[in-house]
C-alpha cells in the first residue's frame, strides 16, 4: 500500500538566494529524471519488500564511472561521463562491525558480468574470467532467499552463468584512515584501491524494525512463521501420502 504509490520528490533551498533557487529546481529534475528513466523508485520499493521479508535490506548506491556517454579517448583509455547505479542487497551481502549502530566500515558482495568487467580492466582479465561463478553463485538460493538462480538444478556442477562476484570494500574518513578507502576486489585480483570519493560511505540501510539495545532489525513477517511453518507441514504430509498411494498402486495392482 505504501510503495505503490509514486514517489514525488520537492526539494527546498535551505537558503533564499538565487543560486540556492536555481540548485533546488535542478535537484527536482535530477531526482524525477532518476524516478522515471533509472527506476529508482523500483529500487526503493524493492528495498522496503526485501526488508519485509528479510529484516533487513541494504541499497548500494555508487557513482559508476564506466557507465553513461564517452567523453574523452586517450590511446586503450576511455572516459565516460558516468551515472549513478542501484543495486538492493540483503544482510548476508553486507559486512560491516556489528558492535556499532553506525559501522565505520563496510564491504558489499555484487555481481558484475565477468566479460563487461575485463574489458574494463583489461590487466586483470585472466584472473577475472578465471573467477567465474560456476564454483560460487550456484550456491546464491542457499544464502540469499530472494534470488532464483540455481533452482531446480539437481546437477550443480552443471550451471554456469556469465557474471562473477566482486566484493566491494569502504572505509570511512576518521582518524585512523584520513582519506577513506574504497578497494574492489574480484578472486585475487585487486580491481581498484583509492581514497573515498564520497562523503559518506554509499550503503543504506533499511529495517522494517528494529531490536532495542542491539543492531540487529525485526519484521512483522517473523510473526507469520508459525503459520507458514503449519502449512509446510500439511503440504509434506499430503505430498507423502499421495506418494505413499502411488507406490502402493504400483506394487499391488488391483486384481480387476
Amino acid at each position: 500500500m505504501i510503495t505503490q504509490q509514486k514517489l514525488a520528490f520537492s526539494p527546498r533551498a535551505i537558503n533564499s538566494d538565487a543560486e540556492s533557487q536555481i540548485d533546488s529546481s535542478l535537484a527536482e529534475g535530477l531526482l524525477d529524471f532518476y524516478n522515471n528513466e533509472k527506476h529508482m523508485g523500483a529500487t526503493l520499493s524493492k528495498a522496503v519488500k526485501t526488508a519485509l521479508i528479510c529484516l533487513e535490506s541494504h541499497t548500494w548506491a555508487p557513482w559508476d564511472e564506466q557507465k553513461g556517454k564517452e567523453i574523452a579517448a586517450d590511446g586503450n583509455k576511455t572516459i565516460y561521463e558516468g551515472d549513478q547505479e542501484f543495486q538492493v542487497l540483503t544482510a548476508l551481502a553486507v559486512a560491516r562491525c556489528t558492535d556499532l549502530e553506525d559501522s565505520p566500515w563496510k564491504i558489499v558482495r555484487v555481481k558484475k558480468h565477468k566479460y563487461t568487467l575485463a574489458a574494463q580492466y583489461p590487466g586483470h582479465e585472466e584472473e577475472i574470467l578465471k573467477d567465474s561463478d560456476d564454483n560460487d553463485t550456484r550456491y546464491d538460493w542457499y544464502l540469499d532467499p530472494t534470488q532464483t538462480s540455481g533452482r531446480g538444478f539437481t546437477d550443480v556442477d552443471s550451471y554456469n552463468d556469465e557474471s562473477v562476484y566482486v566484493y566491494v570494500a569502504y572505509h570511512e574518513r576518521n582518524h585512523a584512515v584520513p582519506d577513506g578507502r574504497e578497494v574492489w576486489i574480484c578472486g585475487e585480483a585487486v580491481l581498484v584501491d583509492k581514497p573515498l570519493e564520497y562523503k559518506k560511505i554509499p550503503v543504506y540501510q533499511l529495517r522494517a524494525g528494529s531490536v532495542i539495545e542491539s543492531i540487529w532489525s525485526d519484521s512483522p513477517s517473523i510473526d507469520i512463521l508459525p503459520l507458514q511453518n503449519a502449512i509446510d507441514l500439511l503440504t509434506s504430509a499430503v505430498t507423502t501420502n499421495n506418494i505413499n498411494n502411488a507406490q502402493q498402486n504400483i506394487w499391488s495392482p488391483d486384481p480387476n
